[in-house]
């Protein structure tokens, strides 16, 4: 009752400054990942203290088995560069890390950030980069990186932002940021024809924020889709230690199909091929032409049978 409760007053501050509302949420989520609070902060933000170390490893092996899943079916190679939007404290860092050359944290939360490195340096010896993210603008944390990454990582994120339009952003950075042919692996919170199971923004951010935004199957793939991403798998994990319905996307960003350069040597074997056969050709109707005139004429000469 309490929950449906805040629902309908949520509902009812939104209907009545929709605008306001939003902002004054987005403006507690900001707050809430960028100022770490303590315990409950750690585990929402999915450090090693927060919660555990047996759930804090599952994670990270967890989705890297994912990836391998989709990486195999869609025939993707090695990953080289890996950048994950919203590192968190490190769990799929230490899963994703040692098997890249490269790996690159994104968090609003230094102390994530600094977390993060730390975990992976104590894992292997893959370089690190961080990248601050402003929810004010957070292409910001992507300069430099347009089509260098060949993974993109955005796990247990999408349920925690404030709406449609922060995903949105979201799904614009991950095609900006991957290489052709690259691949998004994101992470969802479906819900279902259950009214209980979807989404919604309560009266204080951090009363519902692992479940403020959620999609059904299809509006996920299709957002992803106008985003300019390809959707090509999905896995759903009904439930899991963590929380429940949880979907994840092979979301890849197909290179474009650029002609190849000519090959001067094909090109001039076919002319000479069709010089010669234009030349016959043109040969042959002479050697027609010829024999028609030389046989019109002949006709002409002959003396017609009917004189006299």
């Amino acid at each position: 009752m309490a929950v449906r409760g805040e629902r309908i007053l949520a509902a009812a501050l939104a209907a009545a400054g929709r605008r306001r509302f939003r902002n004054r949420i987005a403006g507690q989520a900001a707050r809430y990942w960028s100022e770490p609070t303590g315990s409950a902060w750690e585990a929402n933000s999915h450090w090693r203290s927060g919660i555990g170390d047996q759930a804090w490893l599952e994670v990270g092996v967890d989705h890297w088995k994912i990836y391998e899943t989709f990486a195999r079916a869609l025939n993707s190679p090695s990953p080289n560069t890996v950048m994950e939007w919203g590192a968190g404290g490190g769990a799929n860092a230490v899963a994703f890390a040692p098997h890249a050359q490269r790996f690159i944290a994104a968090d609003i939360s230094q102390e994530n950030l600094d977390e993060c490195v730390r975990q992976v340096r104590a894992t292997c010896t893959t370089p690190v980069e961080t990248r601050r993210i402003d929810l004010a603008c957070p292409e910001q944390a992507t300069v430099g990186l347009a089509g260098s990454c060949d993974v993109f990582l955005c796990l247990y994120v999408i349920e925690l932002t404030t709406g449609a339009n922060a995903v949105r952003a979201i799904l614009k950075i991950a095609r900006t940021v991957l290489a052709p042919g690259g691949m998004a692996l994101v992470q969802i919170k479906y819900h279902t024809s259950d009214r209980r199971t979807r989404g919604f923004a309560g009266t204080a951010y951090d009363r519902n924020l692992a479940s403020t935004t959620t999609f059904t199957i299809e509006e996920f793939w299709n957002l992803a889709a106008e985003c300019g991403l390809t959707p090509r798998l999905i896995t759903l994990v009904p439930e899991n230690r963590l929380d429940s319905r949880y979907a994840y996307y092979a979301l890849t960003n197909l290179a474009a199909v650029q002609p190849a350069p000519p090959d001067e040597h094909l090109l001039d074997v076919k002319y000479s091929e069709f010089a010669a056969t234009f030349n016959a050709d043109a040969a042959d109707a002479e050697r027609r032409a010829a024999r028609g005139n030389y046989i019109s004429r002949r006709e002409g000469e002959q003396p017609s049978t009917t004189d006299g």
